[in-house]
C-alpha cells in the first residue's frame, strides 16, 4: 500500500512539474513573442518618421531650386538678383546631391516596409498560434534587417516609443524629452540616458 501511495504521490508531482515548466515555457514564449512584434513595431514608427523627414527635405530643396531659377529667370536685367538666385540653385543642389535626401527617404521605407512585413506575420500567427521556430525566425529576420540600418538617432527612438505608449494609453511610459532634444531629433543624437535604446530582448 504504502508503495503504491509513493508511486502515485511521485506521478502527481511529476505531472505538477510539468504544467509548471509547460505555464513557464509558455510565458517565455509569450514574452517574446510580444517583445518582437514591439521591437518591429518600434522600428517600423522610426523608419517612417525618417523617411517623411528626408522626403521633407528633398522637396524643399527642390522648391529652393525652383523658386530660385524662376526668379533668375524673371530678374534676368538685375544682375544681383541673378546672382543671388544663382547661389541658392548651387547651394541647393549642392546640399541635395551631397546628402542624397531622396535615396535617404527610399532607404529608410525599405526598412519600414521589412519590419512592416515581419509585423504582418507575427499577427497572421495569432495570439497563442506561434511556435518556438516562428519566433526565432523572427527575430533572426530582425537582426539580419537590423545590420543593414544606419546609425539609430536616440531622441528619435525616444519620440517613436513615446507614441506607442500614449497610442496603448500607456502615458506612464513616456518619456519626457527637452525641447531641444525634441526640436532637433531628426538631426542631433542627443544622449537620453540610455532610455532610446531598442528594448532589450528576452533571453
Amino acid at each position: 500500500m504504502e508503495r503504491g501511495a509513493d508511486q502515485a504521490n511521485h506521478r502527481a508531482s511529476t505531472q505538477a512539474e510539468t504544467v509548471t515548466m509547460s505555464e513557464a515555457q509558455a510565458d517565455h514564449g509569450w514574452a517574446l513573442r510580444h517583445n518582437t512584434l514591439y521591437r518591429c513595431q518600434l522600428s517600423t514608427r522610426y523608419h517612417r518618421r525618417r523617411e517623411r523627414f528626408f522626403d521633407w527635405m528633398d522637396r524643399a530643396t527642390n522648391a529652393v531650386a525652383l523658386i530660385g531659377g524662376s526668379a533668375a529667370f524673371a530678374a534676368a536685367a538685375d544682375a544681383g538678383i541673378v546672382q543671388v538666385a544663382a547661389v541658392a540653385v548651387t547651394g541647393t543642389a549642392a546640399i541635395s546631391l551631397v546628402f542624397g535626401f531622396a535615396d535617404k527617404a527610399r532607404r529608410h521605407a525599405a526598412l519600414a516596409e521589412s519590419y512592416k512585413r515581419i509585423e504582418a506575420e507575427i499577427l497572421r500567427a495569432g495570439d497563442y498560434d506561434y511556435t518556438e521556430p516562428q519566433i526565432n525566425a523572427w527575430r533572426a529576420r530582425i537582426a539580419e534587417t537590423e545590420a543593414g540600418e544606419p546609425p539609430v538617432l536616440r531622441p528619435l527612438v525616444v519620440l517613436c516609443q513615446n507614441d506607442i505608449a500614449a497610442a496603448a494609453n500607456q502615458h506612464d511610459k513616456v518619456t519626457a524629452l527637452a525641447w531641444y532634444k525634441r526640436l532637433f531629433a531628426q538631426m542631433v543624437d542627443f544622449d537620453v540616458d540610455d532610455k532610446g535604446k531598442r528594448p532589450p530582448q528576452v533571453a
